[in-house]
């Protein structure tokens, strides 16, 4: 049986976030895995709820997180497993130095 994992996802514009269950993924060889503990929306996701601007839907909005380190990918180097925080200089950056995936 395959972990899940629970997220708010987006169907379409206009309509209230739903809690969904997903497949936990696992990371790539560039990517950790992340147990999200708060997660923040900033302006532009709510752009994206509200039908302003276009994006992939479903989604699950949020990139302003707070979480602890659940895996690395094999060449992460520095950052390790059970980090309850991410200092400046080992902040995860999604979209340049690790890819989100997904939210847990």
């Amino acid at each position: 049986m395959t972990e899940a994992m629970w997220a708010m996802q987006l169907n379409a514009p206009g309509e209230a976030l739903l809690l969904v269950s997903r497949p936990k993924p696992q990371p790539g060889s560039h990517e950790v895995l992340l147990e999200i503990r708060a997660c923040g929306v900033c302006r532009t996701d709510l752009h994206i709820a509200d039908g302003d601007l276009k994006g992939p839907k479903p989604i699950v909005l949020g990139h302003e997180i707070v979480g602890r380190v659940l895996s690395l990918g094999t060449k992460v180097s520095e950052v390790r497993e059970g980090y309850a925080e991410l200092r400046s200089r080992t902040r995860v950056r999604l979209g340049r130095r690790f890819r989100q995936t997904s939210a847990l």
